[in-house]
């Protein structure tokens, strides 16, 4: 981890590190649905952020609560796509720094089937 920098965003990389915390699972919204009564049409709108896997640059997180026309939305729940997301950090291990050398965290953003897969003191 202590040789990690911008250039790596975006890349798959392999690091050996020890996970010192772990956040609790949190749903993440990825798109939301959406019914106008009114013109009886369906709406749908994605959200992406800074942590959203993929080529998209972040969108406006303002959640709708009407048309553009301005009719009512009801939240269709059911239509919904949630995506677990978990944060955890790790460090370089104990054997593997220098002397000397203050342990650099690095915080680990997780989705889907990453989330929950290590905990507290695991070797990643």
């Amino acid at each position: 981890p202590s040789s990690l920098s911008s250039r790596l965003l975006g890349k798959m990389i392999c690091v050996d590190a020890v996970v010192t915390r772990s956040s609790s699972i949190r749903p993440k919204l990825h798109k939301s649905a959406h019914y106008c009564d009114s013109t009886k049409q369906f709406w749908q709108q994605e959200y992406f952020d800074g942590t959203s896997l993929g080529a998209r640059a972040p969108n406006s997180a303002v959640y709708p609560t009407t048309d553009p026309y301005g009719n009512k939305l009801t939240t269709q729940f059911g239509l919904c796509d949630f995506r677990d997301h978990q944060i955890i950090s790790i460090q370089e291990m104990p054997e593997m720094q220098g002397t000397r050398q203050i342990p650099r965290p690095v915080d680990v953003f997780l989705e889907d089937d990453l989330v929950d897969s290590c905990k507290p003191g695991d070797r990643v």
